[in-house]
Order: structure tokens, then sequence, then C-alpha cells
């Protein structure tokens, strides 16, 4: 594992003043929520003037909720920003009993909010949100109420003579009275691989606050474990609440390092060829849209396909020689169970699925990129216009600076972590390449300081409290997270 922390960049639309001057709010709005609440007539202060409306982060950005997922669906159809906030209205996305529209036209409550899932808002909503999530129902607090986080963990494979860590948050999700705890432990017949750390019962968690306890597991042999942890509590609606553990260990084998080195090198050399091109095409679509001219999503979509479908014929596929070709597979390569997150539903067995756990984290950091050069990402196009040729310059400035300083990032972190496989004394690869990494960061971080006009600029540099070093920081995000994929450093 390399010695700096890895740095996750969240840049959203700027809401205020950026960094060389003040911006209308309005016009930092994306498109979509501008057509949202002048099309239902929301006003400013409102319930419903909010980017929680459709996603989970309050403030926007990120995952969306049920209704905003319902929309996007829409969205994808190539339907228009209203025509699909109107084809969603009789669709009942929060599964509370009242349809979309008449959430939103009537009751003026959150159409991607129950009572069953309005705690997944997140990024400081409203004290009062709870109070709009379902109609006619005052608030989905109730007096004394118990909840957890998750009430199943485990993991696919964990090896033998190391440790898995799984968190459990108890809230107190009530709103009048503190939750007493009496006990929490595990039912008998539990795996001995399995211990518990963390406040010991019995104790308290006040309203609104939360403990955390952690299930540790620690394979000494081969095979499943299992347990469950009882909570018991004086919530009277639920005495008892459970987390299931269920994880396997594992003793790892690991092909020999020479055939390891030679798969991983053609992956990294294949996989940059990739991230090149799907950077290329969608910072050309992009750039399209903010300049006035429609992007020609045939013309990246071919493009970007084809590139997929020489990666996969080199990865995991008929061409691949040093990986498929010597039966390599996933463990083999000392790959972790699954994929880095976003993309942590893949699981890693065979090449193939390394190979589709790379183009979906390819996908992502596309996303990253674009959001934080220009301040949006697919599917929303971008509401901004360059207005100028020197702004478009600009743009086109950052967006080639960030994919060239991501390239450079791969690149250089790929062969030190390349090299390590067959190294005596394995190097740390952040120390060894952070002359080159620091280098191309400041090359990104200076593209806008060089800008005449900055007109169209949304992302991480005009934010309301803006960090010159957001674009650098973005790209080691993005180039590192891409090599930890590579090569199955699982952090």
């Amino acid at each position: 594992m390399r010695s700096f922390e890895k740095m996750l960049v969240v840049c959203g639309v700027a809401l205020g003043a950026f960094l060389f001057g003040p911006i209308d709010a309005a016009e930092a709005r994306p498109n979509y929520f501008d057509a949202l609440t002048t099309y239902y007539g929301i006003a400013p202060g409102a319930n419903l003037d909010a980017c929680g409306v459709c996603h989970f982060k309050w403030n926007g950005t990120g995952q969306r909720n049920p209704y905003g997922s319902t929309v996007e669906q829409q969205l994808y159809l190539g339907k228009s920003i209203t025509q699909s906030l109107i084809d969603s209205e009789l669709t009942d996305s929060d599964m509370d009993g009242f349809t979309n529209g008449d959430e939103i036209m009537i009751h003026e409550t959150l159409p991607g909010y129950s009572c069953d899932n309005y705690f997944l808002a997140i990024d400081n909503p409203p004290v009062d949100y709870h109070t709009y999530c379902v109609p006619f129902v005052a608030t989905c607090l109730v007096p004394i109420d118990i909840r957890l986080n998750t009430n199943i963990v485990g993991s696919f494979g964990v090896e033998v003579g190391t440790t898995e860590i799984y968190s459990i948050e108890i809230f107190n999700n009530g709103s009048t009275f503190p939750i007493n705890v009496s006990s929490a432990d595990f039912q008998a017949g539990a795996s001995p691989d399995y211990s518990l750390v963390g406040p010991t019962a019995p104790f308290a968690i006040p309203v609104g606050e939360s403990v955390i306890v952690d299930i540790v597991f620690s394979p000494t042999t081969v095979g499943f474990h299992n347990a469950v942890l009882e909570i018991e509590s004086d919530d009277p609606d639920e005495p008892s609440v459970y987390v299931n553990a269920s994880s396997v260990g594992f003793i790892k084998v690991l092909a020999p390092e020479e055939d390891r080195h030679a798969c991983l090198s053609d992956v990294s050399k294949q996989y940059a060829k990739y991230t090149k091109t799907h950077l290329r095409e969608w910072n050309r679509c992009y750039l399209d849209e903010v300049a006035g001219r429609a992007c020609d999503t045939g013309r990246r979509d071919a493009k970007i396909l084809s590139a997929e479908s020489r990666f996969r014929s080199r990865v995991g596929g008929s061409k691949d020689k040093a990986c498929k070709g010597n039966s390599l597979t996933a463990s083999l390569l000392d790959m972790p169970t699954n994929c880095e997150a976003p993309c942590d539903s893949i699981v890693l067995t065979s090449i193939n699925s390394l190979a589709t756990c790379l183009i979906c984290q390819q996908d992502a950091a596309m996303e990253q990129e674009l959001t934080d050069a220009l301040g949006t990402a697919p599917p929303d196009l971008p509401a901004n216009s360059a207005g100028s040729v020197a702004a478009e310059s600009c743009q086109k400035k950052v967006l080639s600076g960030m994919a060239k300083a991501v390239g450079t990032v791969q690149k250089t972190l790929g062969r030190c972590e390349l090299e390590n496989i067959i190294a005596v004394s394995p190097t740390d690869c952040a120390v060894a390449g952070a002359e080159k990494i620091t280098k191309a960061q400041s090359k990104v971080d200076a593209a806008v300081d060089k800008c005449s006009d900055t007109t169209g600029l949304e992302g991480c540099r005009f934010e309301m409290s803006p960090d010159p070093a957001c674009l650098g920081a973005s790209a080691l995000s993005i180039g590192d997270t891409l090599v930890d994929t590579t090569f199955g450093i699982d952090d």
C-alpha cells in the first residue's frame, strides 16, 4: 500500500463566489434543477427548493435517490428534462402510496423519500426534512427508535492471518428519549474467529446520536465463518435487532512472480490506452456542448466502443496471451475479492471480470474529471456556456491538462507497482514518483490561472471556498484509483 493518503475530491456545482469574482447563483445551478423549480413553480426557500429532491446529497451531485433515478431513466431515453419530469409523475418512486406528481404538486413532499429510506439523505439536510417525506405523516420519527446502518456484513474471502473489520453504527433514530442498549453480543454458536470491539453494555445513546460497534473477523482456518450479533434495547417495537456476519477464510495461492509481472504489464499498457481514448472522446463531446455545438454522440460512442472492444480482446479475450493464455485468474494475481468502489458490486474472479472492473472504474474517472473540471457530468448536459473564443480555449486547456495529469499519475505509479512485483525490496511508489506527479499536478492547477476568460467554468476551482490545488488533487485521486484497480491494491 502506498504511503500517501488517498484524496477524494468531491466537487459539485458552484453556489456562490469563485476565485476570480462573483457569479450569479442561478447561473451556477444545473439546468435540470432550473427545469424542476420552473415547471412546478417551486419558490425559493420552499421544502422542495433543494437538490435533495433528486439526490441523496442534499446539495446535489452524486447518487440519485429513487425519484432522481426515475427521472434519470427518462433522460436516458433521449427526452427533454421537462418531458422526463412529466413522464415520471405517475410513478411512485419512493413507494409510499402517493405518485411523484401528487407529492410535488399537491402535498409538497419529497417524492424520493418515504419513512423507510429518509435517513439515507446526507450532506446536511434540513433538521425538519423528515416532516415532509410522506403526505399526511407529520414526522417519520417516533419517540423511541433504534436503527442500524446495516444488518448484514461479511466478505467473500479474507486471507487467513489477516483481519477484516465491519463497523456497525447504532443510531438513536427517535425524537424524544435516549435508547438504552442493555446487551450487545454474539449469539451462541458464533465462530470464535469473530470478536466485538466497542462500548460495553449497558449504555445509552442520546437522541440524534450514534455509537459504533466493530465486528472483527480474524480467520485462523479456511472455510465459512458465521455469527449473529444481537443488540437488545428498550425500543418497544424492536427490543432486539440483529446483524448477520458471514465470511470466508482462505489461504492465498499466487501465480509465479514472472507470470504476474507479464500479465499485469500487458493489462496496465492496454488500460492506459483505453483511458486515454475514453477521456479524449468525452472531453471533446463536452467541449462541443459548452461551446454551443451539439455533441456528435454517435461518433463518441463508436470510438469508445471500438476502444473497449480492443481492450477486452487483449485483457481476458482472444488476444490475451499473458493473462488468459497463461491460465491466470484474478485470485492468482493477488486481486481483492471485489472491484474498488463505486464498482464494488463486480466480483473479481476471471481476467474478464477484471476487464469489466477496469472499464467501470474508467466511467467513474470520467465523471469525476468532468465534474471537477467543468462542474457537470453525465447524464446531465453542461448548462454552462463558454461564450468567447478565449473562454472556450480556457476550458479546453483545463480538460486537456486534467487528462494529461491523470495519464502521468497512471503511468508513473503503474511502472513503479509493476517493478514492485519482482523487486526484492518493494519501493514506496508515492515517494519514488513524487517529483513527476507534483509537476503534473502543478501544471493542471496553473492552467486556470493562465486563462484570460474563465466564463463557463463551474468546476472545483469555482466553488464557494475554492481550493487552488483541487484540479491537481483530483488528477491524483483519479490516476491513483485506476492504478490501484489495475494492480489489485486494496486500500
